[in-house]
């Protein structure tokens, strides 16, 4: 009996190896955006866990997304987006956290945190001179334009946006240490489920055969 349960203790370990082997590449995903992603927090679209990428279209709007961080390096780019587009960062309150504006060629924006920590955060994207605004007034400088910049108030929350010229479609690229936008609190994506129900199945055959 105790040889039996070695045996099936070594089958479930072999299952959660199998598991966290391929889980990141399970977990990658892109979110396409539903409708018109709002830009305020309360209106704004959550990612969920493993995402790599986010696409989708603006006009003179912006788009909010929000997502749990796991905390480390964090990295987001407009690479592949079809006009000039700017590019915001914000904590869960709202407020600013970094900024750029044509930080990549064409016109493309990027935000770069080597040791964002754990916490939930709001991704925005906006055409050129559409800024959010807090209590004080426009929340990041963006000129000379290229550099990213931190808010020019910070603690304020973002309350609007001033509206800018005509956008387009756009993606938005995610890389961190482990290649993706780590989630807090995730459940276990199909792949690893599957394998854990074969290592369930497995004890419970192990159960008949003794009982028989």
């Amino acid at each position: 009996m105790i040889i039996q349960m070695k045996m099936i203790m070594k089958k479930l370990a072999l299952v959660i190896a199998l598991s966290a082997v391929g889980s990141t590449a399970a977990w990658a995903t892109t979110h396409a955006e539903v409708g018109d992603a709002g830009q305020t927090l309360g209106t704004a679209q959550m990612l969920a866990g493993g995402t790599t990428a986010i696409t989708g279209s603006l006009s003179s709007d912006a788009d909010l997304f929000g997502f749990a961080w796991g905390g480390g390096a964090f990295y987001a780019d407009t690479l592949g987006s079809a006009f000039d587009t700017q590019l915001f960062l914000f904590n869960s309150a709202g407020a600013g956290v970094w900024a750029n504006d044509d930080g990549l060629s064409g016109l493309r924006s990027y935000i770069s945190d080597a040791a964002l920590a754990v916490g939930t955060y709001y991704l925005g994207i906006s055409s050129f001179n559409n800024d959010p605004v807090s209590a004080s007034g426009v929340m990041f400088t963006s000129y000379p334009y290229g550099p990213q910049y931190a808010p020019l108030y910070p603690g304020e929350t973002l309350s609007s946006w001033t509206g800018g010229y005509s956008g387009g479609s756009y993606i938005i690229n995610f890389r961190s240490a482990s290649g993706e936008v780590v989630q807090t609190g995730d459940v276990p994506e199909p792949a690893s489920l599957a394998l854990i129900g074969l290592g369930l199945a497995g004890l419970a055959f192990s159960r008949k055969r003794k009982a028989a």
